[in-house]
């Protein structure tokens, strides 16, 4: 999904700055590291609403306000959004549903913190110190994490936060998120394992936050759910999250790729490091 999403932002610049763009998904079957490739002709410009907003999206962990719905007209926007059969969006705006999805992503974060393997292979993504952040540049930092000023200033005072205290600040932040949310979004592939719609959903996936920033929407994912659907496929257990998933759908045919809140935050997210894009070119 993330190359999908990076795939997207280099199709709409391209049209920006006057190319025309032909785009095969897979193009080597032997290949599995090369998932696209782009022919660039020199064209027209073609203006592009988004095109402006893409150094400005960003995931927004902080709470949102409760106070301003998500209308259903916006939802209807979204949806036009979405230009390949083989995706799908289900949103979620009613406070019934959105409770249910709130509860259900709580629990699947606790559900994570309990399985030893797979939150040790999740807090990797967490970068503590400054000397983390320059090493890796990316993942999820202190400042990026939705919390109040006061523990993003203690944080940097006092010694790293224990795996534990880490594992407790993960659950009752999916807690205020989820809570919070204005609405909550699905998106679904028909294969979970096919890679070309898995590259499709990201392409959705970047045009939908890149959407929603132009209309001063936040947006984050909360994947837990999902993350542990595939964690029960993984050990062999019970699927009760995917059952959960599944159900949300409406149709077993389809699987969950990512879940997603958004609405109208209450405070400005700040971003996450990233790596110059000189740092993953290759000549």
């Amino acid at each position: 999904m993330g190359l999908g999403c990076a795939l997207e932002n280099l199709l709409i610049a391209a049209t920006a700055n006057s190319y025309t763009t032909q785009l095969t998904l897979l193009p080597d079957a032997s290949n599995e590291n090369l998932v696209a490739q782009i022919e660039l002709t020199p064209g027209s410009p073609v203006p592009s609403e988004l095109y402006n907003l893409i150094p400005q999206r960003h995931t927004n962990r902080y709470p949102y306000d409760t106070g301003r719905t998500v209308a259903n007209s916006t939802l209807d926007a979204l949806t036009t959004l979405n230009d390949n059969s083989d995706v799908r969006i289900l949103w979620f705006n009613t406070t019934e549903t959105r409770k249910t999805i709130s509860d259900l992503m709580v629990e699947a974060a606790k559900a994570v913190v309990a399985d030893k393997t797979q939150d040790t292979d999740s807090a990797k993504w967490y970068q503590a110190t400054w000397q983390d952040v320059q090493q890796h540049k990316a993942g999820i930092t202190l400042d990026a994490a939705g919390l109040s000023d006061t523990i993003r200033a203690l944080g940097k005072i006092l010694p790293s936060a224990s795996q534990e205290q880490q594992d407790s600040t993960f659950v009752d932040n999916t807690a205020t998120q989820s809570q919070t949310a204005g609405a909550f979004g699905l998106l679904a592939i028909r294969d979970g394992q096919n890679r070309s719609q898995q590259i499709r959903a990201g392409q959705v996936w970047e045009r939908i936050h890149l959407w929603l920033t132009r209309e001063g929407l936040a947006a984050q994912p909360l994947n837990a759910t999902v993350g542990r659907a595939a964690r029960e496929v993984v050990l062999g257990s019970d699927p009760h999250f995917g059952t959960a998933l599944q159900s949300l759908v409406g149709d077993s045919s389809w699987q969950t790729l990512l879940a997603f809140r958004f609405g109208y935050s209450t405070h400005e997210g700040l971003r996450s490091p990233r790596r110059d894009v000189n740092e993953v070119m290759k000549a």
